[in-house]
């Protein structure tokens, strides 16, 4: 409701406009049939004008109405961005989860004060015991050791139950923070970063093509610099996405979630990222090097082409 309240300007322009047309036509309608018109207004005069007020009433709203979601295909690639407003878990496909380094989902009960998508996970999938989802981690990291690196993904699956059916959900678990001594996380840009690049590196690698995956705002909420906002995090996701998809096939859609929260929490305005969204879909560049042959004296690489 902020959102469409914000332009509110529009939405009074747009009315006058919706209603000048109307008008415009009914005296144009007027020339040819003046009988029939005068007799309209003469006789429905109040209920034509009602009319017209609610079909400009109508238009403004539905024209001004705040999107949620803009999707967009990736220029000369098969893969798709979308950036969508609502809760992660409702998106169709496989669903990234933050985790931390030790994939310690109890934390000594701090996990289930927040309201992190790792707490949810428990919460909508294990019926709220974290120990069921330690178990289903603990058989994908057979004989690996804790602590995990920044970067490293878990792959797991669960069954729901959709109405009548079941159904399997898919989950990347992906670490991106550190476990601290008081039973907390914390993560910087560096580890945002470098989560990120692994992130997509595994998919392109290690995973079935042609799924959608949802990944949300990861690392917003437990860093403590000031520069990594919420709009650097959402712009950060689609330039390495998009730079990842220029040599691998990642997934056949990319969504990035955005909790309703996070719309007033980071400021953002939602036109403009789905403007940023646009231009950088459409305008990215290739480079191509050529390739050396074997035994060919090391000397620096030729650029062959460019991609625009």
């Amino acid at each position: 409701m902020k959102r469409f309240l914000k332009n509110w300007k529009n939405i009074i322009k747009d009315f006058f406009i919706a209603v000048g047309f109307l008008w415009l036509i009914t005296e144009v309608l007027s020339f040819f049939f003046e009988v029939f018109v005068d007799k309209l207004k003469t006789d429905f005069g109040v209920y034509l004008f009602a009319c017209f007020i609610l079909i400009g009433s109508l238009f403004s709203i539905i024209k001004n109405f705040p999107k949620s979601s803009f999707r967009i295909k990736i220029r000369n690639k098969d893969s798709w961005i979308n950036i969508k407003i609502g809760d992660a878990f409702k998106n169709k496909g496989a669903l990234i989860i933050p985790i931390n380094n030790d994939l310690d989902s109890y934390l000594n009960g701090n996990l289930a004060k927040g309201q992190s998508l790792h707490n949810k996970l428990i919460i909508n999938y294990f019926n709220n015991d974290y120990r069921k989802l330690d178990e289903l981690i603990n058989t994908k990291i057979i004989d690996k050791i804790k602590p995990f690196e920044i970067g490293s993904v878990i792959e797991i699956e669960k069954e729901f139950k959709n109405f009548f059916k079941i159904k399997n959900k898919r989950f990347y678990l992906l670490v991106n923070t550190i476990k601290q001594e008081n039973n907390r996380v914390n993560s910087t840009i560096d580890d945002f970063m470098i989560s990120i690049n692994k992130l997509w590196d595994f998919l392109s690698k290690d995973t079935t093509k042609g799924e959608s995956i949802t990944i949300p705002l990861i690392n917003t909420q437990h860093g403590r610099n000031a520069e990594l906002t919420r709009e650097v995090v959402i712009k950060q996701i689609i330039d390495t996405f998009i730079d990842s998809s220029k040599y691998n096939s990642i997934c056949e859609e990319l969504i990035i979630a955005i909790h309703p929260s996070d719309i007033d929490k980071g400021n953002l305005d939602f036109d403009k990222l789905c403007e940023y969204l646009y231009f950088q879909a459409q305008n990215y560049k290739v480079i191509k090097f050529d390739t050396k042959s074997i035994g060919q004296e090391i000397e620096s690489s030729v650029v062959t082409g460019i991609e625009s």
